[in-house]
């Protein structure tokens, strides 16, 4: 039973200095980006790639249910092949990923905020071509939900600064 109370008076400590510094959940009714959930519609996506970064920002987000603004956006990932070992070839494989991204008011032309994201995951490659293209589709997955994040991260920071710009 000790333990138990143990464990409640670390979480409560924990949590003490979130309470002190007047945190509060960015998301959530009346926090600066309060109001902004299913607000953001993105652009289609073009292929597997573009559809994890979409889901995965929408997952941040929320659905559009009633969009005031648009994310434009443009997804490029490439492939490095590193660690090489002698007579295998290379063992290791790195997706790099790069989105550019702008926000515009539905029905406005000029973009309210814009940005730059860049993420890399690494992967092993085998000697087999089934395992080494699986491995593969699963990296460029997982920068393209590295890149919804950090540009979700990115919009509810800087919300307070252009959600006012909604028509």
């Amino acid at each position: 039973m000790w333990s138990c109370d143990r464990r409640t008076l670390m979480l409560g400590l924990a949590a003490l200095p979130l309470a002190g510094c007047g945190f509060r959940p960015a998301l959530a009714p009346g926090g600066p980006a309060d109001g902004l959930r299913g607000r953001i519609r993105a652009d289609n996506p073009g292929d597997d790639a573009g559809l994890a970064f979409v889901t995965r920002l929408e997952e941040r987000l929320g659905t559009p249910q009633a969009p005031g603004w648009r994310l434009g956006w443009s997804l490029g990932i490439a492939t490095e092949r590193r660690g090489l070992v002698a007579e295998l070839g290379d063992s290791r494989g790195q997706m790099i990923g790069r989105l550019d991204w702008t926000l515009t008011p539905e029905g406005a032309d000029t973009p309210v905020a814009r940005g730059t994201a860049e993420r890399f995951v690494g992967y092993s490659r085998t000697t087999s071509p089934l395992a080494i293209r699986a491995a593969a589709e699963d990296a460029r997955r997982r920068v393209a939900e590295m890149l919804a994040e950090a540009v979700a991260s990115e919009l509810i920071a800087t919300a307070p600064g252009w959600m006012d710009s909604a028509p």
